[in-house]
């Protein structure tokens, strides 16, 4: 397993293309400009797609292999400029979860697995609810975090 941390727009130099079978994003959520602007320049890189927006994440599939998988965190209301992304990108959404702060609340991520070259086909699986009634993790919460 290879774990990098540098800035993604560096990558072509270092990498070679068809290198991994899986990448896993947790891309920056707000597109630069808009929300809440954090005084923290580690936090505003984070958060904010100032240095590299959604398509640029999308760019690092050339390091997938043949059905290489791109798993992504990413806002639940902009899935449909991330599903639109990954298409034009020849990444082809194959499962997708809802994440719900609460019940009954409007979903506030979306989880989301792609494939490479890979046909049509969506598989939606069950919402994700991360708290309960009281604000505690719900069981499958605690599950995850091994609690």
């Amino acid at each position: 397993m290879i774990l990098l941390e540098q800035d993604i727009r560096t990558l072509k130099r270092e990498l070679k293309t068809s290198t991994f079978d899986v990448i896993v994003a947790n891309a920056p959520y707000t597109k630069s400009g808009a929300g809440r602007q954090s005084p923290c320049p580690e936090r505003m890189l984070s958060r904010h797609d100032r240095g590299a927006d959604i398509v640029t994440w999308l760019d690092l599939r050339m390091f997938l292999k043949n059905k290489g998988r791109y798993f992504l965190v990413f806002p639940a209301d902009r899935l449909s400029e991330l599903i639109s992304s990954l298409r034009m990108n020849r990444l082809e959404p194959k499962r997708l979860r809802l994440v719900y702060p609460y019940n009954g609340k409007p979903a506030s991520l979306v989880l989301i697995e792609a494939l490479t070259s890979a046909g049509i086909g969506l598989e939606v699986l069950p919402p994700l609810i991360v708290h309960d009634a009281d604000s505690g993790y719900t069981e499958e919460m605690r599950h995850i975090y091994d609690l």
